[in-house]
């Protein structure tokens, strides 16, 4: 199995000194369904470390999360940002800039897309119901806060690598979230958009190079649209990894 890096969410706890770092359990299992080993980092440990361990590694994996701080882009605090993950941030863009010049291989999921675009030098809508009434992308409490209580569908954007992959121009999504991509940043294009124009995917501009980042939730289900977008990440890892040998 080849290895990929992946950054541990945080959660703070108002009844304890520290906070706990997870993974939720659906990525993990994604994953190993396409034979990758994810090699967890904390923010908490120290930078060398998570140099090191970035050096051991043949992809980056970006799972979902709380609000990136406004000021990586250079704007103030909305009122329903709620920043909870500092150090987090921190580590993601170090980390993903890294990546980028390297060509290592990127798929980031939810915050993971924002990242991307934080990254590359974009800028994030930080309350989507503000330019999206109407639509759907708040994640419902029954479904564990990560997914919307109803479907909505996605375009996928004709000449794009996303297109080619899921090979369809019109896709059924679960998302949950309240920020989306703005700006998607240096050598980044938008790769899909809901009815109402939020970004639901973003795509590096190089035709070689495997960096994506997809806004919405598609580790849960087993027969997602985007299953194929692991698929050819798992690839891009093993291609990456015999290009070091």
């Amino acid at each position: 199995m080849k290895k990929v890096l992946v950054p541990l969410a945080i959660l703070p706890q108002t009844d304890a000194a520290t906070p706990l770092h997870f993974v939720r359990e659906t990525y993990v299992k994604k994953l190993a369904k396409h034979s990758l080993l994810p090699i967890f980092v904390s923010s908490a440990s120290p930078r060398e470390v998570a140099d090191e361990l970035y050096a051991l590694t043949d992809g980056l994996f970006y799972t979902g999360g709380s609000d990136f701080d406004s000021a990586h882009y250079g704007e103030t605090p909305h009122p329903k940002t709620h920043i909870k993950e500092p150090a987090r941030d921190k580590l993601e863009i170090y980390l993903l800039k890294r990546a980028l010049h390297d060509k290592k291989p990127f798929l980031g999921i939810c915050r993971g897309c924002q990242a991307l675009a934080i990254a590359s030098g974009g800028s994030l809508h930080q309350h989507v119901p503000d330019i999206a009434d109407g639509e759907n992308h708040d994640p419902a409490e029954s479904y564990d806060g990560i997914r919307s209580a109803e479907k909505h569908s996605v375009s996928i954007a004709e000449g794009s690598k996303l297109r080619a992959l899921v090979g369809a121009p019109e896709v059924p999504v679960n998302s949950g979230h309240h920020q989306s991509v703005n700006e998607p940043g240096e050598n980044l294009i938008v790769a899909g958009r809901s009815p109402k124009g939020i970004v639901e995917a973003i795509e590096h501009a190089d035709p070689n190079y495997f960096c994506f980042g997809i806004q919405c939730h598609p580790e849960i289900d087993s027969d997602d649209p985007f299953e194929k977008v692991f698929s050819a990440f798992r690839e891009a890892v093993e291609g990456f990894s015999e290009s070091r040998r």
